[in-house]
This record gives structure tokens, sequence and C-alpha cells, in this order.
């Protein structure tokens, strides 16, 4: 599945390992595995939007790490906020509604 935003005409996707993020129209294609350091050199395995859509959830390998954590990225600002580095599977994470 490829996420779209859900309050933009953004859609997020995994190519080669890579995050990338485009408009709608198929235009501005960004890739921010280059623009976020922690993500430089990683795999992304998987990608899901909070439903404010202002952050993404990933599964990645970073560089340092042999073990897939959960990560969550602000794609405005391109802080990343590592979840879990535990070994194990850490894949197709999902943000709910804050309780």
């Amino acid at each position: 599945m490829t996420p779209w935003s859900p309050v933009d005409d953004l859609i997020a996707f995994i190519k080669e390992g890579q995050l990338l993020l485009m408009d709608s129209s198929g235009q501005a294609l960004v890739n921010l595995s280059d623009r976020v350091p922690e993500l430089y050199g990683s795999r992304v395995a998987s990608i899901s939007w909070s439903p404010d859509g202002t952050l993404m959830v990933i599964a990645a390998s970073l560089p340092e790490s042999y073990w897939d954590g959960i990560h969550v990225l602000n794609p405005l600002t391109l802080e990343l906020t590592t979840i879990t580095t535990e070994q194990g599977s850490n894949f197709t994470p999902t943000l709910g509604p804050p309780r």
C-alpha cells in the first residue's frame, strides 16, 4: 500500500529502500532519506502517516543497526525520533490518534 497523507495531496513511498515524498501531480519529488541525516544510508521498510498528517512512522534499518527499528519523522522539520531499536521484527507500524 502506498500511503497518501490524510490532509495534504502528498504521497510517501519507498524506492530501493529510500523514503520519497511527492505531491499528487507527480512533481516536487523529495528524497527524505537524503535530507534526514539519521536516514542517510538506511533501508526503509514501511511507512504510515499520523491521522492528522503531521508525522510519519517508519520501520527502517539505520546504518548503525542490523535490526529494523520504529521511528517517527516530521516531514516538515525533518526531525527523526527513534522509538525502538530492539532485536526483532519491527514492521508496519501505525500512529493512532492521541489518547
